[in-house]
């Protein structure tokens, strides 16, 4: 046994003295020995088969792992590479972005300069202009009185806006009043640009504006106001209103000989109070001047029908048609506290005289009648019942009367409130300097 393990030790250096000898080579060596020397112990050779194979399954252990780890490496490979790819993919995105932001640069660069460049020879060419105009405005006196009075025109235009174009809507002289009162915070430009240049803001300018505001059957406005004779040229605000008044007159009542006649066919009427009488009665003397005595007797006699009030104002000594209808008003109120005042002294009398005559009879009675019990007296109200009837019908009386009279002064109030008052005008927007600036 120990031969046989010698020679297999023997075998077995004589066949791995070269480590790197090919185990399949040497197993054919193997089995050629043993072909060509039959003698040869079975044993032996079965061992050198064995270590044979298992240096075989070794290698092919080892080859195995050998590919794996090659399989591995050249998937780290490929994987690494397609990184690589991407990154330089990227990195050939990123050079196309700036190469595209760049040329996008250059145009924006381009258009940015061919935009100045345009807007310096806009300029160039505004300044050239402004000079040329400046030189028109010097050489025409017109074009510089237009320039002055722009910011003026702009700032009553913005004023303006608000108010609704005139088509007949309310009475002309209201409307007037409302166009006059609405610019009158530009009225401190108007009077420096007039009094610094004659012409720049006088009244042709206002009636223009005014004129403006007409649409309707009220536009356009003639030249001349052909409603009076000799006719008379419309050119400030006054002759527009004259004009107005007797367009409106024209058109909502007739002709003049009309509006008399219908003028004088009108009475204060018991139903009336002193507004609905000028209501009705306003339009019917548009145009009339304010001191006409002829139309200021005939208002007085629209009052006959009312004798306490006819009187009072033939003794009034009235200086004109407004003068009138605010004497009206000013009596109608008095009138009415002159009527609480006596209802309330007629109350309080008829009270006191109530109360004597009651006290009268009592005193007139016997006393048997007076100790009577209750149920042998008459079936008539008690004292104290027919005093408290009496007292709530007279306190119905006085809250009758006194609403009346609150009633009518608060309607004088709101129609003294609604007349135009004069009020200090707000600081406008550009001042004296700034107007001769532009």
């Amino acid at each position: 046994m120990s031969n046989e393990y010698e020679s297999d030790e023997n075998s077995q250096d004589s066949y791995t003295s070269d480590p790197d000898m090919a185990t399949i080579a040497e197993l054919a060596d193997t089995i050629d020995i043993y072909l060509d020397n039959p003698g040869t112990n079975r044993l032996i050779l079965s061992n050198q088969i064995k270590r044979v194979t298992r240096q075989i399954r070794r290698k092919y252990n080892n080859l195995q792992t050998d590919l794996i780890n090659e399989q591995q490496r050249r998937y780290n490979a490929e994987a690494e590479r397609d990184i690589r790819q991407t990154e330089l993919q990227q990195c050939r995105i990123r050079i196309d972005t700036l190469e595209n932001d760049l040329h996008l640069c250059d145009i924006q660069i381009d258009l940015k300069w061919g935009k100045w460049k345009n807007r310096t020879r806009n300029a160039e060419q505004l300044i050239l202009n402004l000079q040329g105009q400046i030189l028109l405005l010097q050489n025409n006196p017109q074009n510089m009185a237009e320039g002055r009075r722009l910011p003026t025109l702009k700032y009553v235009s913005t004023l303006l806006n608000p108010i609704p174009q005139y088509i007949g809507q309310m009475p002309p002289n209201d409307y007037c009043d409302m166009i006059i009162q609405a610019w009158a915070p530009a009225v401190p430009n108007m009077t420096a640009l007039e009094n610094d240049n004659a012409g720049d803001f006088d009244d042709a300018v206002k009636v223009e504006i005014m004129k403006g505001k007409m649409a309707g059957k009220y536009a356009p406005v003639p030249a001349q106001n052909n409603f009076v004779n000799p006719a008379v040229n419309i050119d400030s605000p006054d002759t527009l209103r004259a004009w107005l008044n007797a367009k409106y007159q024209r058109e909502t009542v007739g002709t003049s000989q009309s509006a008399i006649l219908r003028l004088s066919q009108e009475r204060f009427q018991p139903f009336d109070n002193p507004d609905t009488y000028e209501a009705r009665i306003r339009p019917l003397i548009l145009g009339v001047p304010n001191d006409d005595a002829r139309v200021l007797g005939t208002l007085k006699t629209h009052l006959s029908s009312d004798r306490e009030l006819y009187s009072w104002m033939r003794n009034e000594n009235i200086a004109g048609i407004d003068e009138f209808f605010i004497i009206l008003k000013n009596m109608w109120l008095e009138r009415s506290s002159l009527y609480v005042d006596q209802n309330s002294d007629y109350v309080q009398s008829k009270k006191k005289s109530f109360t004597k005559q009651t006290d009268n009879v009592q005193s007139s009675q016997p006393a048997s009648n007076i100790l009577q019990p209750t149920v042998s007296q008459p079936a008539f109200p008690s004292y104290d019942e027919m005093q408290k009837s009496f007292q709530a019908m007279f306190d119905k009386q006085d809250a009758k009367y006194k609403a009346e009279m609150e009633k009518l002064k608060a309607e004088f109030e709101t129609k003294m409130s609604q007349q135009p008052k004069k009020s200090r005008p707000p600081v406008p927007p550009k001042d004296h300097e700034q107007i001769h600036e532009f």
